[in-house]
């Protein structure tokens, strides 16, 4: 666990730049899911801090796309192989 969200975010930040400069990845080829858009203030003012473009989706439209829930759903799976409604639910 991290001492606070600001630690969190230099973390993340510091990984994206690894994979940018050592693995020859782009900063799109990075996602990270937040519950709400709240906890993702430090991450933002991290990434502009540390010139990391980025975009943020949010709203109950994101949620709702289906390729959001499938990824939901198959994390749901690897969390707990037997919820069998998560399988279920496209």
């Amino acid at each position: 666990m991290f001492q606070s969200q600001w630690e969190e975010a230099n973390l993340i930040s510091e990984h994206i730049l690894e994979n940018f400069t050592e693995n020859n990845k782009q900063f799109a080829d990075h996602l990270i899911l937040s519950k709400s858009t709240y906890y993702t203030k430090p991450l933002q003012a991290v990434f502009i801090q540390k010139k990391i473009s980025n975009v943020t989706y949010d709203g109950r439209k994101f949620m709702e796309a289906a390729h959001i829930k499938d990824v939901i759903s198959a994390l749901r799976v690897a969390n707990n192989y037997y919820d069998e409604i998560g399988q279920l639910n496209p």
